[in-house]
């Protein structure tokens, strides 16, 4: 078996990397990736994709999707309050880019998050700052999938919950470690995990503080699936540019929606994006539809038109 090894970052070779089962994809994104990380016979980044920035978190767009990387290796990319405010601002930028639909979190050096900073945690005011954190409330408004590898435990874990989707490397390991150290877990991350695997589960997991690898992790109903050690990046990167290549105003409504009614974060915020949506569409079918024509127009278009102006469209056509 042939392995490309760079950063902490690993692809198997093509005959072992397949998508996930085959289920989402109908080209080899996997295999575009690579193509455009690695130079030709080396193991460095091209300037279009670097990963060796200074700061604790990257930020680095493939076509339509943002990555976002922790990048604080030497700590098994723990959480300290520089790293979570240049969290939020890179979550802030991904959600302003129109042209990015999907972004992927994930750890550099070979772990997701290790949870919090224990030094800045023995610190009173600073444990205040992070424990007060208010990124695991935020709803962001497109989707994002996390891309688990080594540990994802403590606060990495609800990092991993606070996400769309979850794939996970069959060695990686997640949990809420925290419980060795008294750290407690946000409500907003017991609230998904319960929803997730349900009470008795939750119990578990929470109770005892242990570990659990990826099959433990998938029968739980936590993953979408796993994957081979050292792929999960290019698998994650494979299912956010199928969930891209959707349309994308229906596709955040009825997100929207799903996050409403399971965790009722900012209901009204919510309830209107999906509101507004579904009037758009049934304004947008009968422009579309005005004198028994059906126009043969893309779907593409027709999403693009429903959100961004058929009010307009509407009145000028005497709706």
């Amino acid at each position: 078996m042939t392995m490309l090894v760079c950063s902490g970052l690993r692809f198997a070779s093509d005959s072992l990397a397949t998508p996930l089962k085959a289920r989402y994809y109908s080209y080899n994104t996997l295999g575009e990736f690579k193509k455009n990380l690695f130079c030709s016979g080396h193991h460095s980044f091209p300037n279009a994709l670097s990963f060796g920035d200074a700061t604790l978190v990257i930020t680095k767009k493939h076509k339509k999707v943002t990555l976002i990387g922790l990048n604080r290796p030497e700590k098994k990319n723990a959480v300290n309050i520089q790293l979570l405010n240049e969290l939020e601002t890179a979550l802030t930028k991904f959600e302003n880019d129109a042209s990015s639909y999907v972004g992927v979190l994930y750890g550099e050096g070979g772990n997701f998050c290790s949870g919090y900073d224990l030094e800045q945690l023995a610190s009173e005011e600073q444990s205040k700052i992070l424990l007060s954190s208010s990124l695991i409330k935020r709803y962001v408004k497109k989707p994002l999938v996390a891309a688990l590898s080594g540990y994802g435990v403590g606060f990495g874990f609800e990092l991993a919950l606070w996400c769309d989707f979850r794939l996970m490397e069959d060695t990686a390991l997640i949990g809420f470690y925290g419980r060795r150290f008294g750290i407690p877990v946000s409500k907003w991350s017991l609230r998904r995990l319960q929803c997730a695997v349900g009470i008795t589960r939750s119990m578990d997991l929470l109770l005892t503080g242990r570990g659990i690898q990826a099959l433990e992790a998938h029968k739980y109903g936590l993953l979408v699936d796993t994957t081979q050690c050292g792929t999960v990046l290019g698998q994650a990167l494979s299912l956010a540019n199928c969930i891209a290549k959707f349309p994308q105003a229906s596709l955040l409504a009825d997100r929207a929606q799903v996050h409403e009614l399971t965790f009722n974060p900012h209901e009204s915020e919510l309830g209107s994006i999906h509101e507004e949506y579904v009037k758009n569409s049934e304004l947008a079918y009968r422009i579309l539809t005005k004198g028994k024509q059906i126009y043969s127009i893309s779907s593409e278009w027709c999403w693009k038109e429903m959100t961004m102006s058929s009010t307009k469209l509407g009145a000028n056509m005497g709706f």
